[in-house]
């Protein structure tokens, strides 16, 4: 845990919100709340966090950054799993979940 907030930390200082390596991290950290110590409201709001600070920077960047083969392509196919898989996690403690079914 304290080294994903450390490298937070780091990538929060030194990287733009839309860099993939901040994003895949922001995955990565969300999936270790999520799995590893069932937190799901706060792997869901880390991931969303991450997707919504990225988001605004996408209109300060040209389509070519973005574009296969441009700086950000990677940051593209990232944010796809923050929003379609890690953000559409149920926000209910696993735990819970399994009580309920």
């Amino acid at each position: 845990m304290t080294a994903y907030r450390i490298a937070s930390d780091i990538a929060s200082a030194e990287l733009p919100a839309c860099h993939p390596t901040r994003l895949a991290l922001a995955v990565n950290f969300s999936v270790f709340y999520y799995e590893i110590l069932g937190l799901s409201k706060e792997s869901n709001s880390l991931a969303r966090k991450a997707f919504d600070d990225a988001i605004v920077l996408f209109d300060t960047y040209s389509e070519a950054h973005f574009a296969p083969g441009g700086e950000f392509h990677e940051s593209t196919l990232i944010m796809q799993l923050l929003r379609g898989g890690v953000c559409g996690w149920p926000s209910q403690p696993r735990d819970e979940q399994e009580e309920d079914s």
